[in-house]
C-alpha cells in the first residue's frame, strides 16, 4: 500500500477552500495523489470516491474535512463502509510507511509483512480486512459471472505484466530515453504501485521512476537507496 502525502487542504487566492459538499475535493485529491485508490492502487478512470478515513456517518464534523478525505475505487469503499477505523489499530496511508508493512506476491495476494512484529501484524491484518485486500477470487466465469470485484486479479495481472517487462528490460545492456520514458508510462496507466515496487525491488533505476511516477507518493517513507524506512510520526 503506497505512503501517501495528500499536503495541507489547497487554497484559492491566498484563501483555505471550505468545501461545501465532500465531493468537491475530488479534483484536488486526483491533482495531489492521482487517479489511484489509497488502498488497493487500483487505477480508476471514473467513478473514483473521495473516501472518508472516518465514516461522515459516525462523525458528521469531519464529512467534510480535508484532513478526512483519500480517494477509494467501488470495492474498498463498500468493503469498507461504515466500520470504525481506531488509527492505533491500522496502518493507514497518509499517515505511516504502509509499504513496510505488507507483502505482495504472485497470484493478486497481499499478506501482512513477515517482518513485522506480532503487535503491527495484528494491525497489518486489521488494515488488510477493513478494505478486503485479502478477497482473491476467480476469473472462471462460470464460478463467478458477475467479477464484481477484480482486485485481486488485477493486482495478478499487472504482476505478470510488471515480470515480462523486466526480463525484456534487464536483457538491454543498457536502459535510457526511449525505454525508459515508455516504463514510466505503462506504470503509471497501470497503477499498482506495490506490485511495481516489489518487482523491481532489486533494480535501483526503475525504483527511483517508480516512486516518482505517481503523484503524493511520500518520498521520505524511503532512504537513499529506495529502501522503505519509518514515516516520521507513524506507527511504522
Amino acid at each position: 500500500m503506497r505512503p501517501i502525502n495528500r499536503g495541507s487542504c489547497p487554497e484559492i487566492d491566498g484563501n483555505t477552500v471550505e468545501f461545501k459538499s465532500y465531493q468537491d475535493a475530488r479534483g484536488y485529491l486526483i491533482e495531489r495523489l492521482g487517479p489511484y485508490c489509497s488502498y488497493c492502487e487500483r487505477r480508476v478512470v471514473s467513478s473514483l470516491a473521495v473516501e472518508h478515513i472516518h465514516h461522515k456517518d459516525l462523525h458528521k464534523h469531519l464529512e467534510t474535512e480535508w484532513e478526512n478525505f483519500l480517494l477509494a475505487c467501488t470495492n474498498c469503499n463498500s468493503t469498507k463502509g461504515i466500520k470504525l477505523v481506531p488509527e492505533d489499530e491500522h496502518f493507514l496511508p497518509h499517515k505511516d510507511n504502509t509499504y513496510r508493512s505488507f507483502v505482495y506476491k504472485c497470484g493478486g495476494i497481499v499478506e501482512p509483512s513477515p517482518d513485522l512484529s506480532e503487535p503491527d501484524r495484528v494491525k497489518a491484518t486489521n488494515t488488510i480486512n477493513l478494505v478486503g485486500l485479502n478477497k482473491i477470487v476467480t476469473d472462471d466465469l462460470k464460478r463467478n459471472p458477475q467479477m464484481a470485484d477484480r482486485r485481486s486479479l488485477e493486482r495478478r495481472e499487472k504482476w505478470e505484466l510488471a515480470n515480462m517487462l523486466k526480463s525484456q528490460l534487464l536483457s538491454r545492456a543498457k536502459v535510457e530515453g526511449t525505454a525508459l520514458e515508455m516504463f514510466k508510462r505503462l506504470v503509471e496507466e497501470s497503477g499498482m504501485f506495490s506490485v511495481w515496487m516489489t518487482v523491481f525491488k532489486e533494480h535501483k533505476l526503475f525504483l527511483k521512476e517508480i516512486l516518482e511516477v505517481f503523484p503524493g507518493t511520500d518520498l521520505l517513507c524511503f532512504d537513499e537507496e529506495y529502501t522503505p524506512i519509518k514515516r516520521k510520526n507513524g506507527l511504522i
